[in-house]
């Protein structure tokens, strides 16, 4: 009898560390989503320095973008125009609005290309500290709910 009792109480404990396991994956996640937001905002800088200082073409910078060791992941190789820079998933819902910007720069002059540039990264930015929220919640609560949720499920099952 006490075997089986034994059995149970360490299935109850598998179940809780699982459930908390899943909810640190569900905020590795959330930072993941801002780690690629952070990535391309930092993308958006390198360019608008090096369209406002320096004064390259695009094919240039995007070379030159390919690479720096930061912007590696983001597939800048096959890039030849600013249109062609990939939008990365975490920042979906503002992809028409980035792409149609990144394709304004390849037509417009310095001063407003700059100006395109300091918008998109305004854009980033703000999409930026609610993925920073998100993660913040995220860290906080997930691992408790998934805690809470392998606790029930050891109760139920039990």
């Amino acid at each position: 009898m006490t075997a089986v009792w034994g059995c149970k109480l360490l299935g109850g404990v598998l179940l809780i560390l699982t459930g908390t396991g899943v909810g640190w994956g569900q905020w590795g996640r959330c930072r993941q989503k801002l780690e690629e937001i952070r990535r391309f905002s930092a993308l958006l800088v390198y360019l608008l320095d090096s369209v406002r200082y320096r004064a390259l073409p695009a094919a240039a910078v995007l070379r030159m973008a390919a690479q720096n060791r930061a912007f590696a992941a983001m597939g800048l190789e096959q890039c030849r125009g600013f249109s062609s820079i990939p939008v990365p998933r975490a920042l979906s819902p503002l992809a028409p609005d980035l792409q149609a910007g990144l394709y304004a720069l390849e037509r417009d002059p310095k001063d407003s290309a700059c100006r395109t540039l300091e918008y998109l990264l305004a854009r980033c930015r703000a999409a930026e500290r609610r993925a920073q929220e998100e993660a913040d919640r995220a860290r906080v609560l997930f691992p408790r709910l998934g805690a809470a949720m392998g606790l029930v499920s050891a109760i139920l099952l039990l």
